[in-house]
């Protein structure tokens, strides 16, 4: 077996924000094209000649322009050709990543905004050559858009109004929610233009290099890594020999990918809380994919070896060469990984933290004395074991932390559904429950908030008991079936419920807090809210499950 640690992270890492970015309108704007990628003259600037910053292109961190004056001379833009309208659209790069970084970041409002104007861009090889490129007419496809939609100048022009949306991502710098969102959609198009043909599901899968001619990082040593990862059962895929639909179809569909940290995993934004083991090769991890991670939800785990060591031979075509020495315990680690991401349930780590956060909860169906599996009568609040199409799935989190456990219902539906209990206090999309084992492997449940028993019978036939009725035991003993297969899907209601109570629930448990304030901050706050009441009524020990002992002999013990 190989040792895997948690990759380094930069000092900084770049800013997320959730809300949309601003739009700006400015009159006699001035363009100047420039001759190549950044060389010192091309840039958009106001009537006074200033750089326009929303149009600017910056990198590094602290950034700084990638080769843009801040002035022009607004004296000589006064003999430039004058066109009267435009909304800057960025630079179409001939480099994948920055396509979508310099190009995409920048038409997250143009639906909305655009009527008939043309979009104004920076284009270093030309309209005609980048949309030769397979990739490029794949993703102009999904934006739809065509030659006849830009203006590429290749002299200096004004603008009497220029419309400049600001960019939804920034080299090292930020990232915007809205940048996520708008690549969703562009990849559920992309599902579109699948529709009908065999896709990758629920598999794990390895992006390949090894038959690349030129690029950052080399691996000298990867097609044999690729024969062991085949052989665990990975799907080798190749992005340079797919269509960019297809490339975007492997992070979905319940896929973990794994590869080198390259531009392959930029296609991670257009799906929702993508899953992935990133293999970090240099220093640090480029800022650039911790920002994406961070307002897409997404579980990319990053990691790096020792194992993983400078080749002695060096391939030109590249800027490092490297080898793995122990390959195939390094094969055999990496799919350990992957099948624990499977198993087992993680806070997603968003790009804020190096790897995912594994929490240690497990999930049960309450079987009732006859062996039917429980479910809620949402309109009345009983539990039934009957067969109804209105009654919702209930499941049974059980979160454990060291010694100690807390216990949840919560809705086993696919979507989030608000559970109320009969003739209690206890609601919410999660309802704290005390479980008492009765006798080997049954068990009754105790509502802290109400010091009741709960019971599948209604209130009059002694269904709701007080803690302290030791003359009648009419609660019911459930069966607990543990669910070991089931695993919420990643970024769905259920698991952003459960990361957020396990993040504010357990102690030390790192999470994207503001990530879940913008997104769903009703759940947090009713998250809170039960945590701070259950403290007040019963201290920092709330909800320690399994009282020894029966039911009656807990029963006195109790407030």
């Amino acid at each position: 077996m190989t040792e895997i640690k948690k990759a380094s992270f930069p000092k900084r890492a770049g800013m997320k924000f959730y809300s949309d970015p601003e739009i700006f309108s400015f009159s006699d704007a001035i363009y100047v094209c420039g001759h190549g990628h950044y060389d010192g003259v091309m840039g958009v600037f106001t009537r006074e000649g200033y750089l326009i910053p929303q149009t600017a292109f910056y990198h590094k961190s602290p950034s700084i322009l990638k080769g843009q004056p801040i002035w022009t001379d607004p004296v000589i833009a006064r003999s430039y050709p004058v066109i009267e309208t435009a909304i800057f659209a960025g630079h179409i790069h001939d480099q994948y990543g920055h396509f979508i970084t310099e190009f995409i970041s920048r038409l997250w409002a143009i639906k909305d905004i655009r009527k008939n104007e043309k979009l104004l861009v920076r284009c270093a090889r030309g309209l005609d050559e980048v949309f030769t490129f397979r990739w490029a007419i794949e993703l102009f496809n999904l934006l739809g858009l065509t030659k006849d939609d830009f203006i590429c100048p290749d002299h200096p022009i004004r603008i009497r109004k220029l419309i400049v949306p600001a960019p939804a991502f920034a080299e090292h710098g930020y990232s915007y929610r809205r940048m996520a969102e708008y690549c969703h959609a562009l990849g559920d198009r992309a599902m579109e233009r699948l529709e009908g043909e065999t896709l990758l599901k629920d598999r794990n899968i390895y992006i390949s290099r090894s038959r690349l001619v030129c690029g950052t990082v080399k691996i000298d040593n990867e097609r044999v890594l690729e024969r062991y990862l085949k052989a665990s059962g990975f799907e080798i895929i190749r992005p340079e020999q797919l269509s960019v639909y297809k490339q975007i179809s492997s992070f979905r569909n319940n896929n973990i990918v794994v590869g080198p940290v390259g531009s392959a995993f930029h296609t991670s934004i257009f799906t929702s809380a993508p899953s992935g083991v990133a293999l970090n090769m240099k220093s640090a991890v480029d800022s650039n994919y911790l920002m994406m991670d961070g307002v897409n939800e997404a579980y990319i785990d990053y990691i790096q070896s020792d194992d993983i060591v400078d080749a002695q031979v060096k391939d030109g075509n590249y800027y490092e060469t490297k080898t793995i020495k122990n390959v195939e315990g390094f094969a055999k680690t990496i799919a350990d990984i992957a099948e624990g991401k499977r198993r087992h349930f993680f806070i997603p780590n968003m790009g804020r933290f190096p790897i995912s956060t594994p929490i240690d909860v497990k999930f049960y169906d309450v079987m009732s004395h006859d062996g039917s599996v429980i479910k809620l009568d949402p309109m009345t609040g009983y539990l039934s074991s009957c067969e109804d199409r209105r009654f919702i799935k209930l499941l049974l989190a059980i979160f454990h932390e060291g010694d100690r456990e807390r216990a949840f219902f919560i809705s086993g539906e696919d979507k989030l559904v608000g559970i109320i209990m009969h003739d209690s206090s206890a609601s919410g999309l999660a309802v704290p429950v005390d479980l008492v084992e009765n006798e080997a492997g049954r068990y009754s449940f105790f509502m802290p908030e109400d010091q009741r028993y709960l019971c599948a019978l209604p209130a009059s036939q002694g269904g709701w008991l007080s803690a302290r009725a030791t003359e009648i035991l009419a609660w019911e003993k459930f069966d607990l079936a543990e669910k070991r297969a089931f695993s919420p899907k990643p970024g769905s209601e259920t698991a952003r419920l459960l990361s957020v109570m396990a993040g504010i629930w357990l102690r030390n448990k790192p999470f994207h807090l503001d990530f879940y304030l913008s997104q769903i901050p009703e759940v947090v706050s009713h998250i809170v809210d039960m945590k701070n009441k259950m403290e007040y009524l019963h201290g920092d020990d709330a909800l320690t499950v399994r009282h020894a002992g029966t039911a009656r002999e807990n029963e006195t013990a109790l407030p």
